[in-house]
């Protein structure tokens, strides 16, 4: 299945995000194959992190959460909540097809 979480930050936290950011982006990489893509969530005025947003691809809801809860921003209390949205995988027959150009 595939998800996508969306975490939210504590207010006033930043100093506890860059404290562990190499920690969690060691996770992230660690974890690349259910991390499909990861990356922070900033306010229209692109300073400081309000929260991050990652698809993930686990075998459930619970596989999923869990993996959120392993990543030490979660531990050193950066975030503090996770909203997990499943996300259905379109079956397109053209995905796969080729075109050429002459």
């Amino acid at each position: 299945m595939l998800f996508i979480a969306r975490f939210e930050d504590r207010p006033a936290g930043l100093h506890l995000r860059r404290a562990n950011q190499e920690a969690h982006d060691a996770f992230i990489a660690a974890n690349r194959k259910q991390i499909l893509t990861s990356g922070p969530l900033r306010r229209d005025d692109f300073d400081n992190p309000i929260g991050g947003l990652w698809y993930v691809e686990a075998k459930d809801r619970r596989s999923a959460e869990a993996l959120c809860h392993a990543d030490p921003f979660w531990a050193a209390g950066v975030h503090t909540s996770v909203t997990l949205m499943p996300q259905q995988i379109p079956t397109n027959p053209y995905a796969s097809m080729r075109v050429t150009c002459l």
